[in-house]
């Protein structure tokens, strides 16, 4: 009887590492697809994607941080664009261009994601990654996209409250 008690604590020890196994935080980076809390990480930037740069100058600014109000449903492509005056120019420059984006703290596969190439009244050429959070829910989350084009350095983090519609 002592041997079996033994035995059936051995296999309870066994169970428990196994499930603490299992829950162990993951430190996979988003792919397309991937839902972050309650974030769809996806690809599909078109006209009614809204970018960081169409959001930037109504968010409050403190330091590199920007706490930034939107509306319910948005599609918002969460990168860094690159811009030129024509698209040879900005094939010469994507390759200086290097960016991390992480949501809620978890970093994105940004080539999984692939690029997009759009015409800008004011630049004329942008290229962006086409990493966009698909129609986002009232509640809170963050970004923070960081990194560097040639010798200039960024490091913002946006602070998002989603708006309900009602």
């Amino acid at each position: 009887m002592k041997g079996l008690s033994y035995f059936a604590f051995i296999l309870l020890f066994a169970g428990m590492c196994v499930s603490c196994s299992q829950a162990a935080p993951t430190d996979e980076m988003i792919e397309p697809g991937d839902v972050v809390g309650d974030l769809l990480v996806t690809t599909g930037g078109d006209e009614n994607t809204t970018f960081l740069f169409d959001i930037y100058d109504t968010c409050d600014k403190s330091g590199n941080t920007n706490s930034c109000t939107v509306d319910e449903g948005m599609d918002i492509n969460i990168t860094y664009p690159v811009y030129n005056n024509t698209a040879e120019e900005l094939e010469q420059s994507w390759p200086d261009f290097d960016i991390q984006v992480y949501v809620e703290g978890r970093k994105v596969n940004m080539p999984a994601f692939g690029t997009i190439d759009f015409d800008h009244p004011e630049y004329i050429k942008m290229r962006s990654w086409d990493v966009v959070l698909k129609d986002v829910k009232p509640g809170e989350f963050s970004i923070r996209v960081k990194g560097s084009m040639g010798d200039e350095t960024f490091d913002d983090t946006f602070l998002f409250t989603v708006e309900s519609a009602e």
